[in-house]
């Protein structure tokens, strides 16, 4: 396994004005939507034929400014899933307006789109509840970008809670 720690010094960063007005140049519409002003804030994904990608977020309600984290597919999915929910934390921690598990599932969507667009095969968990199919599938070139089901991760979050409550 990849060191977490390590691997977010190296490849999660704060995107200032110019490094955002440099993303645009893929022309990314829902980029320019924020650089205008039209929308206060967006998901972006951008994607390279060798399996490699950005994932960032975009923000400006006071001023134009964001995350960027770089990502492989040659990363095992389960290091890839940690590494994304992950930034989707610190995107959460740092814009108080964004829930994380809503981050996550937006970036996954957009990657299985974007993938799909140049040729790769994607799926998603709903697949291999149905199918079991996982190993098969991943060694012919498919890859999972699991989504997570929020109403499942709140209940876990409370239910933990609740029973570390301590009553005075």
């Amino acid at each position: 396994m990849i060191d977490i720690r390590s691997y977010f010094s190296m490849n999660c960063y704060n995107l200032s004005a110019s490094s955002i007005l440099q993303l645009n140049k893929h022309k990314d519409s829902s980029i320019q939507k924020v650089i205008s002003g039209i929308e206060k804030n967006c998901f972006a994904v951008q994607v390279f034929k060798n399996g490699k990608y950005v994932i960032s977020y975009i923000d400006n309600n006071k001023e134009l400014n964001g995350l960027g984290f770089n990502l492989s597919l040659k990363i095992d999915v389960d290091t890839r899933t940690t590494f994304t929910i992950e930034f989707c934390k610190l995107v959460s921690d740092k814009y108080q307006s964004i829930n994380f598990v809503d981050a996550f599932n937006t970036f996954q969507i957009q990657l299985r789109d974007s993938f799909d667009k140049i040729g790769y095969v994607t799926l998603d968990t709903q697949f291999f509840k149905a199918e079991k199919l996982e190993e098969p599938l991943r060694r012919k070139g498919v890859f999972l970008f699991p989504e997570l089901d929020k109403l499942s991760i709140y209940r876990w979050f409370f239910d933990e809670n609740e029973k570390n409550i301590i009553i005075n």
